[in-house]
């Protein structure tokens, strides 16, 4: 199976504003794809919306509805990484703008293996965040890669994208971690107000699919950025030799 191909350069790690420039660019290009991959998180979310707004229901199966509901969000952000990665990347080395029926055949391979590291990540960042904020951020930011190392060679497995990123990571975190700050800021700051100058509106139908909408864009563009910084990170020549 063809893997995203990093290509070799020579030019130095763009910082932040160039690779948020960048985004804009490819974003304008391959945006009817992109709106389709929305339009499919969108409807993931009104799934798992679905499930979280049922009824009085058994203690048993409200577990059962967590459940259901955490799967679909790993498996929503599996989809955005591998489709969002193969569009991104067939566009930058190709020149071409594969459907989103391309995107989503070549990414089934990968989505089971990307949830099982999620799961691990979300575990691990877990278990830091109750010990302390800071070494939650740190273990978010140093195994960020590694779900995206499983899309671009075939030799790594799941336990060496754990054990590589924090490697490749190295000195890219901070970055990382001002992406992921734009990403909070435009979630959680608007729910935020909202809920504290307008509370009313907190729970009204209409006003939470708007915001589904918009937040299901967001997911998409912000993913593209994320899948651009990571090329640029792979594409930094490494000090530390990586065991796959």
């Amino acid at each position: 199976m063809e893997l995203l191909e990093i290509p070799e350069t020579t030019t130095p790690t763009p910082s932040l504003s160039k690779i948020l420039e960048n985004s804009f660019g490819i974003c304008s290009i391959i945006w009817k794809p992109l709106v389709a991959i929305s339009i499919i998180v969108l409807l993931i979310d009104c799934i798992s919306l679905f499930n979280t707004n049922l009824p009085s229901v058994s203690e048993q199966t409200k577990y059962f509805l967590y459940a259901i509901q955490l799967i679909l969000g790993l498996v929503k952000h599996a989809l955005l990484l591998s489709t969002i990665g193969y569009l991104v990347f067939s566009w930058l080395n190709k020149s071409y703008i594969p459907s989103v029926k391309e995107a989503l055949i070549w990414c089934r391979p990968f989505i089971l293996p990307i949830i099982v590291i999620y799961l691990a990540l979300g575990i691990a960042i877990s278990f830091f965040t109750v010990l302390f904020i800071i070494p939650g951020i740190y273990v978010a930011a140093a195994l960020a890669i590694s779900p995206f190392l499983l899309l671009t060679d075939s030799s790594y497995t799941i336990g060496s994208s754990l054990t590589n990123s924090p490697k490749i990571m190295a000195g890219h975190k901070w970055k990382y971690f001002l992406i992921i700050l734009m990403q909070f800021c435009i979630f959680a700051i608007p729910t935020i107000l909202v809920k504290i100058l307008a509370p009313s509106l907190a729970d009204n139908i209409y006003i939470t699919f708007v915001a589904m909408v918009l937040g299901c864009a967001a997911y998409t563009y912000f993913y593209v950025v994320t899948v651009l910084f990571f090329r640029s990170v792979l594409q930094t020549p490494k000090q530390v030799p990586l065991q796959k």
